[in-house]
């Protein structure tokens, strides 16, 4: 009844000219709110520099959102300290995206591009909706606007169709079937094309015939399907290039005691994480530098002094973390997070996965990495030392 309220106020303030305010979430109204509307929540604090500087951003956010499927709310963590202690909130502004209650915490930059991208990606994985509820979907229907997003990540198998072809008709019903029945697989995108709304979208990826299905890696075309368009084989196809695509760790030689258990007596100043260590190594309120490796990788040994002269650069500062993962040791972990070649490096925002460093592996590269990260949240202070803010 409060939430209906509200949004009947905000209404005739949008009728008679006048800026309605951001939907203000309590611990009186979030619970049933965010179970029945797919929400962008900004938690914040009245004191915090940072909250200050985005809310104009905010207020535009909600007023682009209005009448949208995208619900764009707010909660004073001055106000309500417990909510947002149950929520997990420990810094900010915090952002979260809500689908049927439940959140996932956004950690990009504060632009309403980004938070699109965002919301586009989530809802890719997981939603699409019937008359502003969220529901489970099987498929995703890609455009020109969203193509790029929701495929740029992962595995994905599309359809490239035209309503009016009658193959593409016989195939629907297969291809519904083999999306419900890998609707779980980790990793996997089942999308569609229409390419008659969608014509530049096709050209740009040479579509001469209907349907096409085609086989994606991490944005990149791969493979073009031709064999049967029966169930069965589909899904051997599908899963035998996810099979091929997975990271080869047996080519190491064997390594004598590096069990994780051995792993993690290693000196404290190593910053070795583990399946066991790395969840609490890269979520806290900072940042998290990670490499990705393995002792027999000669690129690794390369990079390895550089390494530990970053490490040492940042010994001192407990918001700035340089930390490596051995993926020889920690097979599982690492094709968790989608580690395909050594060294890769992640670096993490509050827990989040942020951004893959693909630059010089030279110190004063990473270096300037990490600066220009840190700058572009506005966390440059972490820099400083001891974190004091100093006032010229």
């Amino acid at each position: 009844m409060i939430v209906t309220k509200l949004l009947y106020i905000c209404l005739i303030f949008t009728f008679t000219n006048v800026r309605c305010e951001v939907l203000q979430l309590t611990s009186a109204n979030i619970s049933q709110y965010l179970q029945d509307h797919v929400t962008f929540v900004k938690f914040y604090a009245d004191w915090c520099p940072h909250c200050r500087k985005f809310e104009p951003t905010w207020k535009e956010y909600s007023e682009m959102k209005q009448n949208n499927d995208l619900s764009i709310a707010q909660v004073d963590c001055s106000d309500d300290p417990l909510l947002c202690s149950d929520h997990d909130i420990f810094g900010y502004p915090t952002i979260k995206l809500f689908i049927r209650g439940s959140g996932a915490r956004y950690s990009g930059p504060r632009h309403i591009e980004s938070l699109n991208v965002f919301y586009q990606q989530k809802i890719a994985e997981d939603v699409n909706f019937e008359d502003g509820v969220a529901t489970k979907s099987a498929i995703v229907e890609l455009t020109a606007e969203n193509f790029n997003a929701i495929t740029s990540k992962g595995f994905a198998f599309i359809v490239f169709f035209a309503p009016w072809c009658k193959h593409c008709k016989v195939l629907k019903p297969v291809f519904q079937e083999l999306a419900k029945q890998m609707i779980n697989t980790r990793g996997l995108l089942l999308a569609t094309v229409d390419c008659t709304s969608e014509q530049n979208l096709c050209a740009k990826h040479a579509i001469k015939g209907y349907p096409t299905l085609i086989w994606f890696e991490n944005g990149h075309e791969k493979d073009r399907y031709s064999e049967s368009r029966e169930l069965e084989s589909m899904k051997r196809y599908i899963e035998q290039n996810m099979k091929d695509a997975e990271p080869v760790f047996t080519e190491a030689p064997p390594v004598q005691d590096k069990s994780e258990e051995s792993m993690e007596k290693t000196s404290p100043n190593d910053n070795l994480l583990t399946a066991r260590t790395f969840t609490q190594g890269v979520s806290f309120e900072g940042y998290a530098f990670v490499n990705f490796g393995a002792p027999w990788c000669t690129h690794c040994q390369k990079l390895a002094p550089v390494w530990k002269q970053l490490a040492q650069k940042f010994s001192q500062n407990e918001d700035i973390r340089i930390s490596r993962v051995d993926c020889t040791a920690s097979e599982s972990l690492c094709k968790d997070h989608g580690i395909r070649a050594f060294p890769t490096l992640i670096l993490f925002r509050y827990g989040e996965s942020k951004v893959e460093y693909n630059g010089a592996r030279d110190f004063d590269s990473m270096y300037n990495f990490l600066v220009s990260q840190l700058e572009f949240f506005g966390d440059e202070y972490l820099l400083k030392p001891n974190n004091e803010i100093i006032n010229n």
